[in-house]
């Protein structure tokens, strides 16, 4: 295996959606089964994550749906609050990987969150430079106007960055992207957001290079 592409959330960075939900749920009480209803009819976070749609406009539709007087500044807390963050073992488990492979980042993300990380990375670990210290190159959804698992999105990180599929491991938490990366040819393991990554990458690389 020459190159390794990783997913982001519940990868590299701990994620807990449950967070937001709860959290608007305190604040709406059951209202909040409608609501967020209301945005999947709408899909409203699909268009965020291939930047369909402004963070303005995602605030909106989200104070609009609600029916509530919500500060936007309180729903942008409520959403990244789903971020848990990146420990710093995981950081130099990177840093040390590049050294040995060509390191990629594919994720489904919206620009909301990403700000949210960058910050993150600033001030919890004096990262300023994370999609060029750690990566290759990275590819978020919504700078690209592709999600997984779309097949579209797994070839366009291939040629751009001139990669052969079988020489690639793709390593995803969620089931459908790693069958959509196993149907363009890639080698894709599942990853299981309870284990870390650092402990079990060897034996992912291992099973796909027998």
């Amino acid at each position: 295996m020459k190159n390794i592409i990783f997913d982001f959330g519940n990868v590299i960075i701990d994620i807990d959606d449950n967070r937001v939900v709860d959290l608007f749920r305190q604040m709406m009480g059951d209202a909040v089964e409608p609501l967020i209803e209301e945005l999947n009819r709408q899909d409203i976070f699909n268009k965020l994550e291939i930047g369909a749609i402004s963070e303005e406009s995602f605030i909106w539709a989200i104070q609009y749906a609600a029916n509530l007087q919500i500060e936007a500044r309180e729903i942008w807390k409520i959403w990244n609050e789903m971020l848990i963050g990146i420990p710093v073992h995981r950081l130099t488990f990177l840093e040390n990987l590049r050294k040995r492979y060509r390191t990629f980042l594919l994720s489904n993300t919206n620009s909301i969150h990403l700000k949210a990380i960058y910050s993150h990375l600033q001030k919890d670990h004096q990262v300023h430079d994370f999609d060029t210290r750690f990566f290759e190159k990275t590819w978020y959804s919504h700078e690209v106007g592709i999600r997984k698992p779309d097949p579209a999105f797994f070839q366009f990180a291939m040629d751009d960055a001139g990669l052969k599929a079988g020489e690639t491991l793709f390593i995803d938490d969620k089931e459908e992207n790693v069958q959509a990366a196993e149907k363009a040819g890639l080698h894709a393991v599942l990853h299981d957001p309870f284990e870390d990554i650092v402990e079990v990458f060897e034996k992912y690389l291992s099973e796909k290079e027998k």
